[in-house]
This record gives C-alpha cells, structure tokens and sequence, in this order.
C-alpha cells in the first residue's frame, strides 16, 4: 500500500513531502490530522473533505 500525504495543497508520497522547519505544526507541535475512507483506490467525497482544511 502507497502512503501518501497532504501539505500545503499538495498531496504525493510521503518520502517526497517537504515541510519547512519553521512549519507551525512541527515548530509547536499543533496540526490537524484526519482520515477517510477509501474503495477501489478512490476516496471518498475527497474535494468535500479536503475543503474542511481551507
């Protein structure tokens, strides 16, 4: 299975995610993280729970 991740409006592989430093969520420790659901690789209402974030 890919582990994929979201920063920043960009969603790609883990390994290729670049995080400042200085990065709020890293720098004090705070962030959102949250999960969906997934069903034959396409996840679901992906544009509705991405616009949460905004």
């Amino acid at each position: 299975m890919k582990q994929v991740g979201y920063y920043n409006g960009t969603i790609a592989d883990l390994n290729e995610l670049k995080v400042p430093a200085t990065d709020r969520a890293l720098y004090f420790g705070d962030g959102c993280y949250d999960a969906t659901t997934f069903k034959n690789n396409v996840a679901f209402a992906l544009e509705d729970h991405l616009d949460r974030f905004l």
